[in-house]
């Protein structure tokens, strides 16, 4: 998966697969999942971190893993079978989450019962399939996975969100601007939630846009505004901004949003548009 969203990890592609052992060693009792990402469009790649947070050397498995990046908050999510809890031959369905590119993980099981993999009538024998999928958008995640719980093989969804039931959403739509008109500026927008995470209604009296650049707050925006112009800046120098969503009546605040931009606009030239190519030449008088 690659990191859509507008913040520092931008451009990450994230690549995640089922190692037997430590990567490099590939033995070992245990079959866990790990993560890879590249920061440069894959030209070189960080080191494997494992996903999976049960204790190792327990002989368990884990595999068919399926990675989402949130497009709105850059979260990482990633959904697989697991046997950590069960014998060997059943499995449940557990999801990791990260917030910080894949440094660190934290995992749960999101499925309500235990199961035993089979061949699926009808399809290739001895073959379950890796029939798993996940996405996820503004703090709201949906891992999908097939069990045969009832006898068949049926898919399930478990929606959840990456955040507390009273926190308030994200502000979403978030774009961050500055160009060579506009050098120690920057200019940013978004729309405000409508909602807390538990779907209660939120409205622009209840909560605040707080504003982070650089890790310092700058600026509390009252909700119903949906902009805000950073000044003062050093045209040519990159900056990055968090948005969160902060409730007045419990203090609450939502998970970022994260916005980085060049003051005064990307160095680097757009390439030419309208190319043309003109010819000339002068009729021949003789064959060859």
């Amino acid at each position: 998966t690659v990191d859509l969203s507008g913040g520092a990890r931008r451009g990450n592609i994230y690549i995640v697969w089922t190692n037997i052992g430590e990567p490099g060693i590939n033995t070992g009792p245990d079959i866990d999942n790990y993560i890879v990402r590249s920061t440069d469009g894959g030209t070189t790649w960080s080191s494997p971190v494992r996903i999976n947070q049960d204790p190792t050397g327990q002989g368990k498995e884990h595999y068919f893993p399926w990675i989402t990046c949130d497009p709105v908050t850059g979260a990482l999510s990633v959904i697989s079978y697991d046997d950590r809890n069960v014998s060997s031959t059943q499995c449940e369905v557990f999801v990791a989450n990260s917030i910080d590119g894949g440094q660190t993980w934290e995992d749960f099981k999101v499925s309500d019962v235990a199961f035993t993999p089979a061949p699926i009538p009808g399809l290739a024998s001895g073959y379950f399939g890796d029939y798993l999928g996940i996405s996820a958008r503004g703090a709201k995640v949906y891992p999908v996975w097939t069990d045969n719980r009832s006898g068949s093989a049926l898919a399930y969804v478990s929606p959840f969100q990456l955040a507390d039931p009273t926190d308030p959403n994200p502000p979403e739509n978030a774009t961050i601007y500055s160009d060579y008109t506009t050098p120690t500026s920057m200019s940013l927008t978004w729309t405000d939630p409508t909602n807390l995470v538990n779907g209660d209604t939120l409205l622009p009296s209840d909560f605040t846009i707080e504003i982070d650049r650089d890790g310092t707050n700058i600026a509390s925006v009252p909700g119903g505004t949906e902009s805000f112009t950073d000044t003062g800046l050093n045209d040519g120098q990159q900056y990055e901004y968090t948005l969160v969503t902060k409730v007045s009546f419990n203090d609450s605040t939502s998970i970022p949003v994260n916005l980085t931009w060049i003051a005064g606009g990307s160095p680097i030239p757009s390439p030419p548009d309208n190319f043309f190519i003109t010819e000339s030449s002068t009729n021949p008088n003789d064959l060859v």
